[in-house]
C-alpha cells in the first residue's frame, strides 16, 4: 500500500468516436481544484490504458485528476471541457493514500 502520495502522467488517445469512461466529481486537493475518479466503467479508452499498464498507473476510483492538457485543477469547466474534446488526452492523476482527497 501506498503511505505518500503519487502522481503519474496518462496519455490516452482519443477520437469522436471514443468514450472517456469514467465518471469524475469535482474536488478540492489541498489549495487546489481536480476531478475526482469515482468510477471506471469497463469500456472506454480509461479502461483500455489500465488493461495495458501495471498496477501502480492504472486509473482508478478514488484517483483525483489534477490537469487535463494542461488545464490546471483551479478551472473546473475548461477541465470538463478539455476531457470531451477529440484529441490525445495527458492526464496528470494523483492518487493519495487510502484515497482521501482533502488533507
Amino acid at each position: 500500500a501506498q503511505n505518500s502520495p503519487f502522481v503519474f502522467e496518462a496519455i490516452l488517445p482519443k477520437n469522436e468516436n471514443s468514450r472517456l469512461g469514467i465518471d469524475v466529481l469535482p474536488v478540492a486537493i489541498g489549495e487546489y481544484g481536480g476531478l475526482s475518479v469515482l468510477k471506471v466503467s469497463a469500456n472506454g479508452i480509461v479502461a483500455r490504458w489500465n488493461a495495458e499498464q501495471t498496477s501502480a498507473l492504472r486509473i482508478c476510483p478514488g484517483d483525483a485528476l489534477m490537469s487535463i492538457n494542461d488545464v490546471r485543477g483551479t478551472d473546473i469547466k475548461r477541465m470538463m471541457d478539455a476531457l470531451s474534446v477529440p484529441q490525445e488526452l495527458r492526464l496528470l492523476v494523483l492518487r493519495r493514500p487510502n484515497g482521501t482527497l482533502v488533507p
